[in-house]
């Protein structure tokens, strides 16, 4: 067999040519029914034996084309048998071709069915190779029927392990060419260290409260602390992925768990207004206002950002004034998710006592929308925690399966209530040239969001939103069966 082909073949599919091929090993140990192989190999399936001459003639080739200075051609390491079946893990062969193209700067293409790849170094070589893009990976599947695929190929990898080394190789390519593109296309920089491993790479025993991890083929076994009681609530559910951080010394663990949302029908709503000071509640009958620690938070980012633009370059190595505008970033940000988890839960609670559903905006494309009118109230929104304050109301209805009704928050506080119209303001005081409607800016929001939310229920079968089911429980105050019905009005 010649040691270096430059040239077609007629045995080798044209999925996998290449012009440049050598072959690292004599046979294939993998025995697939549709392999080339079968008829290209006198001798047939047997042991497979490394071929020394063939890392020879490759590094040859490479530094006479490197010393000449001419354009390389992609070199295809292996195309009729596997380049890392079972016998590579004590010969290294296809692992010296790699470092070998990596030292000369040689593109390959390599064609694999084994999930070697997964464990270091050939880990490590695939991914040198990558991020200096001399690289294109193959991954031969050919069913996902494990049934199938163990007649076709009977000693290859299972389609899951090979799924796993594209899922592990794809979240390092895509999580570098991010990290390439915010850099200005410069090499990236790691500011927080962190890795997500799939259940191939993680184990959760909620009973007894452990985590079991297997990075860069070490296992590591790590204790929740956390309240028993409250790991109770996610036994025998599906978990996805093990987020583990490192920072300030301590792993941190992060663990999403799937939560099959059925939420029960509403026998009423109640709308929620988010703004900076308060958060108004209207449930059809009156308003509520709970105050927010938003301009607390607001005024330490403020003052981080004065001490910024009051030392432009000096903040930056200055241990003192860095450390205190880290301090209070901190702090700010420690205000909003410690607030935003609280009020969420109380406000959930609450609605889910009633068994109410709860309204809030769609403000999808706030920011995008006021950037470009005012410059000041972009930069509010920017910093406005909005966002964390309704994934906290949606992860914790989710939760306690409490329906949620998103509506349109255009001109929301422009409209009047009563007739439709346009409202006129003086300062924060609502009033309608029409029909005389008064209200505050926020009770204008919360009731047009209520309104909105009862008219996208419109037709929904079953009682009205606002009216509950009549019982006897509800006759009290000295009420009759035949009193009459009272129309209430909103001022």
């Amino acid at each position: 067999m010649p040691e270096l082909v430059i040239n077609a073949s007629n045995v080798i599919s044209s999925l996998c040519y290449s012009l440049l091929r050598i072959e690292p090993y004599t046979t294939c140990e993998y025995r697939c029914t549709c392999c080339y192989a079968r008829w290209y190999y006198r001798w047939g399936f047997e042991q497979a034996k490394p071929r020394i001459i063939a890392l020879r003639v490759f590094k040859k080739v490479a530094r006479r084309i490197a010393r000449e200075g001419l354009r390389p051609i992609p070199m295809r390491p292996s195309t009729l048998v596997e380049p890392f079946q079972a016998v590579e893990e004590e010969t290294k062969l296809s692992l010296k071709i790699l470092r070998c193209a990596l030292d000369h700067e040689y593109p390959v293409i390599v064609n694999m069915k084994s999930s070697l790849l997964a464990k270091d170094p050939w880990r490590k070589v695939i991914e040198s190779l990558d991020d200096r893009g001399l690289l294109i990976l193959q991954i031969s599947i050919s069913t996902l029927n494990p049934v199938k695929s163990r007649l076709i190929e009977p000693n290859a990898s299972s389609p899951n392990e090979r799924l796993r080394v594209a899922k592990q190789l794809y979240k390092y390519a895509l999580a570098l060419v991010k990290a390439s593109k915010s850099n200005g296309g410069s090499k990236p920089i790691i500011k927080r260290m962190s890795i997500r491993l799939d259940r191939y790479d993680a184990r959760i025993d909620l009973q007894n409260m452990v985590v079991e991890i297997v990075i860069r083929e070490k296992r590591y076994r790590l204790r929740i602390l956390h309240d028993p009681s409250y790991i109770k609530k996610f036994m025998g559910r599906k978990w996805y992925e093990v987020v583990v951080k490192y920072e300030n010394g301590s792993l941190w663990v992060s663990i999403p768990f799937e939560y099959e949302y059925k939420p029960y029908r509403p026998r009423n709503v109640i709308a929620i207004d988010i703004n900076l000071k308060t958060l108004t509640v209207f449930d059809g009958r009156k308003v509520r206002r709970i105050d927010t620690r938003f301009i607390e938070a607001l005024s330490l980012k403020a003052y981080a950002e004065e001490l910024q633009r009051k030392y432009p370059k000096r903040w930056r190595y200055n241990y003192r004034i860095l450390s205190r505008i880290r301090s209070l970033h901190r702090r700010a940000r420690n205000i909003v998710i410690d607030w935003c988890r609280k009020i969420a839960k109380y406000i959930v609670l609450k609605v889910r006592k009633t068994r109410s559903a709860i309204v809030l905006e769609d403000l999808e494309k706030l920011w995008q929308m006021r950037s470009q009118s005012n410059s000041k109230l972009a930069w509010r929104l920017s910093r406005f925690s909005y966002r964390k304050l309704q994934l906290a109301i949606v992860t914790k209805a989710i939760e306690h399966q409490v329906p949620i009704i998103f509506v349109d928050p255009r001109n929301a506080s422009k409209t009047c209530p009563g007739c439709g119209s346009e409202l006129r303001y003086f300062y924060r005081l609502a009033l309608c040239p029409v029909c005389g409607y008064k209200r505050d800016r926020d009770c204008v929001g919360a009731i047009n969001i209520y309104l909105r939310a009862l008219k996208g229920m419109r037709g929904v079968y079953g009682c009205s939103p606002s009216a509950l089911p009549m019982k006897d429980e509800t006759r009290q105050r000295e009420r009759t069966m035949n009193e009459g019905m009272k129309v209430y009005q909103l001022t």
